[in-house]
């Protein structure tokens, strides 16, 4: 069995998948569920090179058609492969899990043992003054975070156990338990059931979400449908996209074994 799998359903973020999949593998993600949202670049050819290091049990990549399947395919899932790992985490591809008080998230897992799960909160990055997308980690372009009262930032996603777990229903940010008594749980072990937290705290680890990136990927982001509902975005008039209130280093420091994993994996 794997100790922590990750899963998340992708659509076009070709440019991003490289680094994503090594990032969490040098941080002790043993195992991907990935699934392809139609992919103009499909999945598999993005991340072919990666079969070098990770066997066919360790990648596993689905086709995921259509609209609105980000819980369908959370489920899938967790009934395919729940019974493979004891944590699977439910994250986005501009989403990466940065444990403060430890070196990978395996290790910052361990305290939360007891429970069905752990719940860390956003911690929203800027754009860092980038008009587009430069070259190199995002881990490294992106360190401007949005002050800690920023609104996004109360929102969680969760880490589950899925033997003490049942199934998405509502959200894709948290899922129901199978025995209230041993419920999901913030860092601060306080039982929480909803997309956000009454009281986010980031001393344990956070979720740094690159949700901005650069003007141009957010205004092309912001004109793609979404995973979860049926709904098309537009930017409002005059939006002032932010470039971040200060720099927050929690991702950027496994940066050299991110690329150390990317060179093994293309070849070096």
């Amino acid at each position: 069995m794997h100790y922590l799998g990750i899963c998340a359903i992708i659509r076009d973020e070709t440019p991003h998948m490289e680094e994503w999949v090594a990032y969490y593998t040098h941080l002790g993600v043993e195992a991907f569920y990935l699934y392809d949202n139609e992919s103009g670049v499909p999945l598999a050819d993005t991340l072919a090179k990666y079969t070098r290091m990770l066997t066919p049990d360790r990648l596993r990549i689905h086709d995921a058609p259509g609209r609105t399947i980000q819980l369908i395919t959370y489920n899938h899932c967790l009934a395919k492969y729940g019974n493979q790992c004891k944590w699977i985490a439910f994250v986005d591809a501009d989403e990466f899990i940065a444990p403060k008080r430890c070196n990978d998230i395996p290790s910052m897992l361990e305290e939360f043992e007891p429970y069905a799960g752990l719940a860390l909160n956003w911690k929203v990055f800027g754009t860092g003054g980038h008009a587009r997308r430069p070259e190199g980690l995002q881990i490294e372009n992106y360190t401007m975070a949005m002050n800690d009262d920023h609104e996004r930032n109360s929102v969680v996603k969760v880490i589950m156990q899925p033997e003490k777990t049942d199934h998405f229903f509502h959200n894709p940010h948290t899922c129901i338990v199978k025995d209230e008594s041993v419920p999901i749980v913030t860092e601060n072990h306080n039982p929480i059931s909803i997309w956000f937290s009454k009281l986010p705290s980031w001393h344990t680890g956070q979720i740094n979400h690159y949700y901005f990136r650069s003007k141009h990927e957010f205004y092309k982001k912001l004109r793609a449908p979404r995973a979860d509902i049926l709904e098309l975005r537009e930017p409002p008039e005059n939006m002032v996209i932010p470039e971040g209130d200060y720099r927050d280093l929690s991702a950027a420091r496994f940066a050299p074994g991110v690329k150390l994993l990317m060179k093994k994996a293309n070849g070096g």
